[in-house]
């Protein structure tokens, strides 16, 4: 059996170095997927936050609209004029322009959580891209190195 050369030494080396560039393009990849599934974890609780912070902004909105019209009503009754004819047309106008207010509000906020989980769903999807990418590049970082040693073994 013939003693080792430096060009097997090298070659050996080579196929080492080839290996651990494909492993560390895979390990690599799969970080970024873990940094992008954590930024869709962030996007969804910042949707889950924002729908619950929405529905209690529109519930204290809703309160201060019946206790607006609850004090046009008083105010109505303290001056003695009745309510009937421009008076509840007035009343009936002021409701409806509070409750569009607040459905507004609550069409602002499902906006704002459809982004949030859109958000999110992007980020996955760069995940699994990643991933895939990661294992493409390692397998064909390896092959090109092991076809360029195999070349340079002649």
């Amino acid at each position: 059996m013939a003693a080792a050369t430096m060009g097997d030494y090298g070659f050996g080396m080579g196929i080492g170095g080839a290996i651990g560039g494909s492993i560390a393009s895979v390990i690599e990849a799969n970080t970024m997927q873990g940094w992008y599934n954590t930024n869709a974890i962030l996007s969804e609780s910042e949707s889950q936050i924002a729908s619950i912070g929405a529905k209690m902004n529109i519930k204290k909105f809703r309160e201060q609209a019946d206790a607006f019209l609850s004090g046009q009503v008083a105010l109505y009754a303290k001056a003695g004029v009745k309510l009937e004819g421009s008076p509840i047309e007035v009343l009936k106008a002021s409701a409806r322009e509070l409750e569009y207010d607040a459905l507004v509000q609550e069409y602002n906020a499902d906006v704002g959580m459809w982004g949030a989980n859109l958000q999110a769903s992007m980020y996955r999807g760069y995940g699994a891209s990643a991933a895939r990418a990661g294992v493409v590049s390692g397998v064909a970082s390896g092959v090109s190195n092991m076809s360029t040693l195999l070349m340079m073994r002649g």
